[in-house]
């Protein structure tokens, strides 16, 4: 009896987590939709330097990067007037971007 349930527990568990990964995919493939590769810049360093040279549209920052990371991007992008929005993993945010890696923070070129 106990098992069962234990069994229909991480059943429901597996299930809920499998649906949840679709539809971050399905978010992750629309968060930069229309976008050309080379009208986004991938990391830090480089999204803070078209941050303050004032060549960024808006930026992305994930919810799972390091809290300092994390709040001083969001500040700096609020100092210069650049829209900033939360995604919730670094993965979600590199597979809007069509990379194979994580990405921590992107900024959208002006055009």
């Amino acid at each position: 009896m106990i098992y069962n349930v234990v069994v229909s527990c991480v059943k429901n568990v597996y299930l809920s987590c499998k649906k949840t990964d679709f539809m971050l995919e399905k978010e992750d493939s629309k968060l930069l939709e229309g976008l050309a590769s080379d009208s986004f810049i991938v990391g830090l360093r480089t999204c803070v330097k078209a941050i303050e040279k004032g060549n960024a549209e808006r930026a992305f920052v994930a919810a799972d990067v390091a809290p300092a990371i994390h709040d001083g991007f969001i500040d700096l992008c609020k100092e210069f007037d650049v829209p900033v929005e939360e995604v919730p993993s670094k993965a979600a945010l590199g597979k809007a971007c069509h990379i194979d890696v994580d990405a921590s923070v992107v900024v959208v070129r002006k055009r």
